[in-house]
């Protein structure tokens, strides 16, 4: 058996991490750009599955758009958006922050230390 081959004298040993990028294949622009593609693959695949019409939405664009025929009825659905937005994100922080209240905690309080409890809320790892 032969001995594996060193370094020529002088030269540095290229570091691990530079030995795995040279083996990984394909470059990394290559995999990202086969990446985008199955991602744009999975778009066409998911709108001709639901059979999509091109058609129906050119002919239907305004009502689409701009909901029962009023262009100023868009500002509905915005502030509808902006008002559901906020509430969610405000109950979001409210509950991250006793979730960080529990976990800080000493005691097990009854009512902050049970939110912290992330397996109860079907995560795998807290």
């Amino acid at each position: 058996m032969q001995a594996p081959s060193s370094p020529a004298a002088g030269q540095p040993r290229p570091s691990p991490a530079l030995q795995s990028r040279a083996r990984a294949g394909l470059p990394f622009r290559y995999k990202i750009a086969l990446v985008w593609a199955a991602i744009f693959a999975c778009i066409v695949a998911f709108l001709s599955l639901i059979r999509l019409d091109l058609g129906f939405i050119g002919e239907w664009w305004g009502f689409i758009v701009y909901g029962a025929g009023n262009p100023e009825a868009w500002t509905v659905g915005i502030v509808a958006t902006v008002y559901i937005s906020v509430a969610s994100i405000t109950l979001a922080i409210l509950l991250a922050f006793l979730g960080a209240l529990g976990r800080l905690s000493k005691t097990r309080s009854p009512m902050v230390w049970p939110p912290s409890m992330c397996r109860w809320c079907g995560a795998r790892r807290c």
